[in-house]
């Protein structure tokens, strides 16, 4: 192999090695969810208490990982689409003077 050769194939090992861990990132990033306590008082009524060391997820959003967390990605494009598939309002970037749409999220980050 000459040396161009290698250097094509550890780019593309390393594209590679990138996308993988982006997408384990959006596969798992907003499917952990905190533990909750569940105590009941003398009348029977539940009360939830969340877990005080819970310490929550990166959450991930745009239009990308919406299609790949999807059951039906197909409907996310369908204009005829129920709501329950997705608002397509919050994958709008907007423009905070004007109010026009500016752009479409591909990808966010959310910390806590």
């Amino acid at each position: 192999m000459t040396t161009a050769t290698k250097k094509r194939v550890d780019g593309k090992l390393k594209f590679l090695g990138w996308v993988g861990a982006v997408a384990v990132l959006f596969l798992f990033s907003s499917t952990t969810y905190g533990q909750e306590k569940i105590i009941y008082d003398t009348r029977g009524k539940a009360h939830r208490i969340p877990d005080i060391n819970y310490v929550p997820p990166v959450k991930t959003g745009g239009i990308i990982p919406k299609f790949i967390q999807s059951r039906q990605p197909l409907q996310l494009v369908n204009p005829f689409a129920n709501r329950s598939y997705g608002y397509g309002k919050g994958m709008v970037s907007w423009d905070g003077r004007s109010g026009k749409p500016k752009g479409f999220i591909a990808f966010s980050l959310k910390f806590w």
